[in-house]
């Protein structure tokens, strides 16, 4: 009886220590490189599509602001690529949603969009005069009641931050006249700092372009950074796995105890500071002449066009991942298909 009882102590301090030893999360595999892809072209004049985002491979929306305000938003299902052709007093530049049926629309002229079954609705829009007037480059939120759309009040020089926060089913709008920027991206909450971090740009009185990255606690903003457009200190932001990553220049970086520290360097002067990724280990790269691929161990390309293409924005799924493309050398929106073999 004894015996029995020592044995189950042991036991018992041995699954304490090993849980308490464990990580609490599991260590992600390398990401897989083998894709099969596939490019779909829409030729639509005057309109170029520049956001997209999914609730799954079978329910993907693209916009972007065009001429032709029936053109600008597009729906795949898996299939094809449609637009219900109704014209709206909208020209998209920002689309996010939780579901199939909540998805949000941000844009110019301080409006506001949701899809309501298979009908978009204003839902709002933030009147300025005509000097003033706002726009949302980025809509994103981490929750159906936690919406934060970004963007700017102004034109050109005399541009400011603006923020429009969803919350208790209402949109409040934050103002902030002291930074003469357009918040272009709003990423987070980032899981070990519970803040929210934003990107942005402003332009100078001698035409140059400065891009900020910003912290945000859902009220203060504190600017962590700011340099210009050349290769050396160009910056982003995107969320990976819960986790908030910058890129300054040709390295990725996390930004813990109020500093930057390297992630991982890119050796390749084709880089394009954009990043997209399901985890640390399957990091997507955009170059400029193509797609790299970050698997934890090393870098390697993944896709390369047969012409010039801008590469505008990425939805990842599981086993599936969506480029928005621009094509230099034809013209035409491409959407350009991965699926895992």
């Amino acid at each position: 009886m004894i015996k029995s009882f020592l044995s189950f102590i042991v036991i018992s301090v041995l699954i304490i220590t090993n849980s308490c030893n464990s990580p609490t999360e599991p260590e992600p595999l390398p990401g897989r490189r083998d894709y099969l892809w596939k490019v779909d072209t829409l030729q639509i004049p005057f309109t170029s599509l520049i956001r997209i985002w999914g609730s799954g491979p079978d329910n993907i929306w693209a916009i972007g602001p065009g001429g032709d305000l029936g053109k600008t938003i597009y729906h795949y299902d898996g299939v094809n690529w449609k637009t219900d052709g109704i014209s709206r007093p909208i020209s998209p530049l920002s689309v996010f949603g939780f579901n199939a049926y909540d998805v949000w629309l941000g844009g110019g002229d301080g409006r506001i969009w949701q899809l309501d079954g298979n009908i978009w609705k204003q839902i709002v829009q933030f009147y300025r005069p005509r000097e003033k007037v706002i726009g949302f480059s980025e809509i994103w939120g981490d929750s159906p009641s936690n919406i934060f759309a970004t963007g700017y009040s102004g034109y050109e020089e005399s541009r400011t931050a603006v923020i429009a926060h969803y919350k208790e089913a209402k949109w409040k709008l934050l103002e902030f006249p002291g930074l003469k920027y357009n918040f272009l991206r709003i990423k987070g909450i980032d899981k070990e700092t519970s803040k929210y971090y934003l990107m942005g740009i402003k332009e100078t009185s001698s035409g140059q372009s400065i891009f900020g990255l910003f912290e945000f606690n859902g009220t203060d903003i504190k600017q962590i950074y700011e340099g210009t457009t050349s290769r050396e200190t160009y910056s982003a932001v995107q969320q990976i796995d819960g986790k908030i990553y910058f890129v300054i220049g040709n390295t990725i970086y996390r930004y813990i105890n109020n500093e930057f520290k390297e992630f991982v360097k890119i050796d390749n002067t084709n880089f394009y500071t954009q990043i997209f990724g399901r985890t640390e280990k399957d990091i997507f790269l955009l170059m400029a002449d193509g797609v790299a691929h970050y698997n934890g161990i090393d870098i390697d390309y993944i896709y390369i066009p047969q012409n010039r293409i801008l590469l505008v924005d990425v939805i990842v799924f599981e086993k599936e991942i969506f480029f928005l493309a621009l094509d230099l050398i034809n013209g035409g929106n491409l959407i350009i298909h991965g699926k895992l073999n």
